[in-house]
């Protein structure tokens, strides 16, 4: 199994968590689906391939809980917690639209980033 972004292990049900970026794993509302990116691949394909390893993950007995970047964004579920946006780990790490577009050299930045997003989504659900 790839990396998981997050584990919960409780009176033996594993959960998984996995937080879903948009451009990332090719969501159905992206336009150019079938354009064929610098990466190689298409947006269609980075969905049917995300879609797999999430169905992968369930048929093994795991309980999986995903979001998409674009819910978690329309939730606005940190827009109005200043204490979150005050944390020190959101204030050390840049966050960039540049750094999501133009990988390779910033890549352990939108990597970071979406494991900042993870730990403050389950800070606000637990």
């Amino acid at each position: 199994m790839e990396h998981i972004d997050g584990l919960k292990i409780m009176q033996g049900i594993r959960t998984l968590y996995e937080f879903v970026g948009y451009h990332f794993h090719g969501h159905t509302l992206q336009p150019f689906r079938d354009v064929i990116a610098m990466s190689g691949d298409t947006l269609a394909v980075r969905y049917e391939r995300t879609m797999s390893r999430l169905e992968q993950i369930t048929r093994a007995g795991n309980l999986l809980k995903f979001q998409w970047e674009c819910e978690f964004d329309d939730a606005g579920i940190v827009k109005d917690r200043n204490d979150i946006l005050a944390h020190r780990i959101v204030l050390q790490i840049p966050f960039r639209t540049r750094n999501t577009l133009y990988g390779s050299k910033m890549r352990s930045c939108v990597y970071t980033r979406r494991h900042v997003r993870m730990k403050l989504y389950n800070m606000l659900t637990s």
